[in-house]
């Protein structure tokens, strides 16, 4: 089970949030490995914990390796992206509100089998948002098309490239933002 959550704002109070959303995480899974129950609960006491003007996108990733399925539950994160060894980009985007808006609130679950050599990429939208020496931003479609680019590198690679690319993007620019990237291969 992964857990990415970007939470909002900068510094000790958004340090502190993240580590709220770490401590309800790790709480969840002590208690269930259903996907909806782990965010109900991380969503739920961060929500009555946490002041009326804080909430965290997040997305949440279950693989069962023996069954090889695989779930996704995106709240107003970014869309996880999956790419199967044959075939085209998938993208799961946000199936409810973010965390911290409203205690009951409410996703859906992308549940699929993974084939071997697939991959499933997530970043934080630090990633997306980067901005050029040009004032554009790196956008999604770059995203994209760096995930599509690598698909034959080994993972940790095919991540250096990413991360690699993203930073002679900025060059010389401040990183005003995190930037956060998880590439799993199965």
């Amino acid at each position: 089970v992964v857990l990415l959550a970007d939470v909002t704002g900068h510094g000790i109070p958004a340090a502190m949030s993240a580590t709220l959303l770490k401590a309800h995480f790790a709480d969840a899974c002590e208690h269930s490995t259903d996907v909806l129950q782990i965010m109900r609960h991380v969503n739920s006491r961060f929500t009555d914990l946490t002041l009326p003007e804080d909430f965290a996108t997040a997305v949440l990733i279950r693989y069962v390796p023996e069954s090889r399925i695989l779930q996704v539950v995106n709240a107003g994160h970014d869309a996880v992206l999956y790419r199967p060894t044959e075939g085209r980009i998938r993208e799961y985007p946000s199936s409810g509100l973010l965390l911290g808006v409203d205690a009951d609130a409410e996703w859906s679950v992308e549940s699929f089998e993974a084939s071997s050599r697939d991959r499933l990429l997530v970043y934080t939208d630090g990633v997306t948002e980067t901005f050029g020496s040009d004032k554009s931003m790196f956008g999604r479609d770059t995203v994209l098309a760096l995930f599509e680019g690598t698909i034959a590198l080994p993972p940790e690679s095919a991540l250096a490239s990413m991360i690699k690319t993203l930073d002679a993007f900025r060059g010389d620019g401040p990183q005003l933002d995190d930037v956060t990237a998880i590439l799993i291969a199965f």
